[in-house]
């Protein structure tokens, strides 16, 4: 008979299996994925097992061939199917019948293959090891010859009356050598005649299969039958990707179809008649995959678990994890609150995507998603539910319901595979973060409730979301925000260092303002708001983590920047005064022209009524006067028609006005409230503007912006951003930390000269820098240069603003 040299071991253990050192063997483990093996010489497979024995419930494996895939079972076998040779599982494996493999004595299925019941004691495993080899390409008279029948020494697990000895877990899965020599031989002899897994030519099948092939481009479509051997061949390709699942359905007579898109398929007609019914069904590796849903499930199955005890009124919890003998783990949280009945256990906690508990700002709950079971019980070995007189079992998605013992509250208890557990350590790291009124023992020792976080020194609120709390940790520097709902822990945000922890309480309901899976916001606001608060932290920890207290923004809305109806206006003004764009205009009579028409049309120009919290008086007093409006001119740069009308703009621009308070222990004054002002705060907010204006000239720019007063013991003057636009804000007093000394007064020079500075200051941030750098430094220094010379037309300008009473007396 033909043999083939060249052979290739598939899912094997290169560097400790028995075909390391083989003649003639390609080993294809860990390292190369032997699912992407594509041929040509013949194949031993040694697939995992575990999906497919009678404890495969166990198996949580995904992807790879060392986890416990099912599918590489699928794809070994067609790799047999089309290469030849021979896969080994044990005997009773489901894979027989998942992909309609004979049984031994069934004879040959439609690719030629057969099944061969074998021990492996006979080639020296300690154990009797019955083993299926699933052979391919092999005729049974042509196989190596089977060794002569021994005795075991062992056994896998005892019972039967056996007095045999156990053998360790970590030989049970070895290949004995001998046995690996024979499978090798037995490849070799593959007769490439005797493959029946080739199909006709695309072609041919399209021609014959015009219903159910469909061209698209060069892929086909084409629907299989469950009764049909190219249905598990197809389904093998799915897995291993070299074709793609398009379509899934059941027919009324439990028949499985699907429908795969791939270069080529051999036609198995389905009648267009059948209905397709059925449901969505829910895999294996769905029930792991909440495992990669949260950041780190090991301390979200803690906080989900006690989410629920707290959710049902519970005042006292139990929680557990300990080892077992085979290094599983049992993992528990028992509690004492309201409990459920059966009927509620069926219908919300064992109902995915159902919560059964009330939601909104009013309830209470924590939760409310319908998430939390996901990752409860779904992924382990085994999970356990005990309420009062009912106890229900469960593997994955299937349970079962028994009598139980009568108890108060309920008990989820859970086994989780050796490889992957949570434990006690990772339920205290949660409730260190936490601050519950619960009482808490943790395997039967109580959790002392001055290990609770608790924080108190609210610094900020987020109106209707949450109120950020500091706990002030002098020397000892700490980079995250930490989430809580009701002093539940649920994530933590990455900040710079500051002395301190930083806490936020929301105080919404949390299915509205988290994620799914509480490891993230889902609520824009919020998330908007916390992030601003990083970016604060990192640029001035010092004044960020102050208490608001008696903090204040408030906004008063004047004409905002320039838009096209102040455009028009400027327009108007610029036709009325040709020889002013034309020329220089020193005489005095030119300049007096240029204010009356910007008078009369100031006085035409419909006022808006737009304004927040105040009277329009004090925002029209900001606007430019005559008087000031001809110092301005006087002095102002004008070189090209640009300068002029941006001058002009400027002389008819009235600012929005910002309020701004810093200072936590201090509320403002009345006195430089807009509604308020006296005739001395007025002045001083009017000067404060004509001088931004006037900085702002010389740099022969102006970018959209917004003046105001600021109250921070820590800055004579502020550059911020509030409500989408850039605010220039000054602090009225003479010296910040000392409010008693008085506020600038204008009339004094020394007073002026740090308002001028602290404008020309300001105002270089509205050309792009934020941040008080090397750059900014670099800006500022040439902006000083550039208005230096217009200090001496600074004390003319403030003199020229009007002193007047108060705004409005009404």
């Amino acid at each position: 008979m033909p043999k083939t040299s060249q052979i290739a071991a598939l899912y094997v253990d290169v560097n400790n299996g028995p075909y390391a050192k083989m003649a003639n063997v390609d080993e294809w483990g860990i390292e190369r994925d032997a699912t992407k093996y594509n041929g040509p010489d013949p194949v031993v497979a040694h697939p995992a097992c575990a999906p497919w024995g009678k404890f495969s419930w166990r198996s949580c494996g995904a992807d790879s061939q060392t986890d416990g895939s099912r599918s590489c079972g699928l794809i070994a076998v067609d790799q047999v199917r089309r290469f030849g040779g021979v896969l080994e599982h044990p005997v009773g494996s489901k894979l027989w019948e998942a992909m309609g493999l004979p049984r031994p004595g069934e004879g040959q299925d439609a690719f030629g293959g057969w099944t061969l019941d074998v021990k492996q004691v006979d080639w020296g495993h300690p154990c009797e090891k019955r083993t299926w080899l699933y052979i391919v390409g092999v005729n049974p008279e042509d196989i190596p010859r089977i060794p002569p029948a021994k005795k075991p020494t062992h056994v896998i697990e005892p019972g039967g009356g056996t007095t045999l000895p156990r053998l360790p877990k970590s030989q049970r899965h070895i290949t004995p050598p001998k046995f690996a020599k024979w499978l090798v031989d037995l490849a070799q002899r593959v007769d490439p005649s005797l493959l029946k897994n080739s199909c006709a030519s695309t072609e041919v099948n399209r021609r014959n299969n015009p219903v159910d092939a469909h061209q698209d481009g060069a892929r086909f479509r084409t629907r299989f039958a469950e009764d049909n051997p190219q249905f598990a061949l197809a389904m093998a390709d799915v897995l291993r990707g070299a074709s793609t699942l398009v379509g899934q359905a059941w027919l009324e007579d439990g028949r499985e179809i699907i429908e795969v898109e791939s270069d080529s398929y051999c036609s198995n007609p389905v009648d267009d008649g059948d209905e397709f019914t059925g449901s969505i069904e829910i895999g294996d590796r769905f029930l792991t995959r909440p495992l990669k849903d949260y950041e780190d499930w090991r301390k979200a199955w803690w906080r989900e678990a006690l989410q629920n005890s707290i959710d049902a009124g519970a005042t006292e919890i139990l929680l557990g994890a300990s080892k077992n003998e085979d290094g599983t783990w049992t993992v528990f949280c028992d509690d004492n609150g309201k409990g459920m009945n059966f009927e509620q256990v069926r219908s919300y906690f064992l109902r995915m995507g159902e919560s059964g508990k009330p939601i909104g700002s009013g309830s209470g709950n924590v939760g409310g998603f319908g998430k939390a079971k996901e990752l409860l019980v779904l992924p382990w070995i085994q999970w356990t539910v005990e309420i009062d007189g009912t106890k229900i079992v469960g593997h994955g998605l299937p349970f079962k319901k028994m009598v139980g013992k009568p108890r108060q509250g309920v008990r989820i208890e859970v086994i989780m595979p050796a490889d992957t557990f949570t434990t006690t350590s990772h339920a205290r790291a949660m409730l260190e973060r936490s601050h519950l009124q619960t009482k808490v023992q943790i395997n039967g020792e109580p959790f002392d409730p001055d290990t609770f976080l608790n924080v108190t020194e609210k610094i900020r609120t987020i109106e209707g979301k949450g109120d950020i709390y500091l706990k002030r940790t002098p020397g000892e520097k700490h980079c995250t925000i930490l989430v809580r709902h009701h002093g539940l822990f649920m994530f933590e945000i990455y900040t710079s260092l500051v002395d301190g922890i930083v806490v936020l309480e929301l105080t919404g309901p949390s299915i509205e303002l988290l994620a799914s899976n509480r490891d993230a916001f889902a609520d824009y606001h919020i998330k908007s708001a916390i992030s601003d608060f990083v970016t604060e932290l990192a640029k001035d920890p010092t004044s960020s983590l102050v208490s608001q207290g008696k903090k204040l923004r408030k906004l008063y809305r004047g004409d905002g920047s320039f838009n096209a109806q102040k455009d028009e206006i400027a327009s108007t003004v610029v036709d009325k005064n040709p020889e002013f764009f034309t020329s220089a205009p020193d005489p005095e009579t030119v300049v007096d022209d240029l204010i009356i028409s910007i008078e009369i049309v100031k006085s035409n120009e419909e006022r808006s009524t737009d304004f927040q919290d105040t009277k329009k008086d004090f925002l029209n007093a900001l606007q430019t006067t005559a008087e000031t409006a001809r110092e301005i001119i006087t002095h102002a740069p004008r070189d090209g028609f640009e300068d002029k009308l941006r001058l002009v703009k400027t002389l008819i621009w009235k600012p929005d006005f910002f309020i701004l308070n810093e200072n936590e222990k201090k509320e403002v004054p009345k006195i430089f409230m807009p509604e308020h002002m006296t005739a001395t705060t007025l002045r001083l907010a009017r000067v404060w503007a004509e001088v931004c204006k006037f900085v702002l000239l010389q740099l022969r720019m102006f970018e959209p912006f917004g003046i105001g007063f600021c109250f921070d013991p820590y800055s004579r003057a502020m550059y911020t951003e509030e409500d989408g636009s850039s605010w220039i804000l000054l602090n009225p007093f003479k010296n910040p930390k000392v409010e008693a000394e008085g506020i600038l007064r204008p009339t004094d020079d020394k007073d002026l000269a740090k308002i001028y500075a602290c404008a020309i200051h300001e105002c270089s941030h509205l050309q792009g820098y934020s941040y008080h750098d090397e750059s900014f430094a670099s800006r500022m220094t040439e902006n000083m240069a550039l208005c230096a010379p217009g200090w001496r037309h600074v004390k003319k300008l403030a003199l020229s603003v009007p002193m007047k009473g108060q705004v409005s007396k009404k």
